[in-house]
């Protein structure tokens, strides 16, 4: 459910423009760590990561919907990965002898909503930032995500 402070009982309901781009990544992140602990590896695209082995509800992530990723929802969302496979200085997530770190990735996704430009990234640390463009709006309107 969603709870919802307005000066109006008509107001429509205001979702968070973020959250969209906070799930993606969240998704992809699950797939990743999964990937890497399987092959070693990151997954360089967004396909690699489209198995139930990478991407299920019991790792916390929904195959159907970054399946929709790479098919209808495509030209919505731009997501892109950063991968550095032979690095040694970022979160090892493989069992290893070596005390050392592992490979590195770091996930983009870039849209549109309402006008809005909202660009996230994640990493393999699980660093999540996203930031929404023309942060000052004028109305609450303006900084809403539509739920109808």
């Amino acid at each position: 459910g969603i709870i919802q402070f307005s000066e109006y009982a008509e107001a429509s309901t205001c979702g968070n423009l973020a959250w969209p781009a906070r799930y993606v990544l969240a998704q992809v992140y699950q797939a990743q760590i999964a990937y890497v602990k399987e092959q070693g590896t990151y997954a360089e695209a967004l396909s690699m990561l489209l198995a139930p082995a990478y991407c299920s509800i019991a790792n916390g992530c929904n195959l159907t919907d970054m399946t929709l990723l790479s098919g209808p929802y495509a030209d919505k969302y731009n997501l892109h990965f950063r991968v550095q496979n032979q690095a040694t200085s970022c979160v090892r997530y493989s069992p290893s002898p070596s005390w050392t770190g592992g490979p590195c990735f770091e996930a983009q996704v870039e849209m549109s909503i309402s006008g809005r430009e909202v660009i996230g990234s994640i990493s393999e640390a699980r660093y999540l930032n996203v930031t929404i463009s023309a942060a000052k709006f004028k109305a609450l309107e303006e900084a809403c995500l539509p739920l109808n």
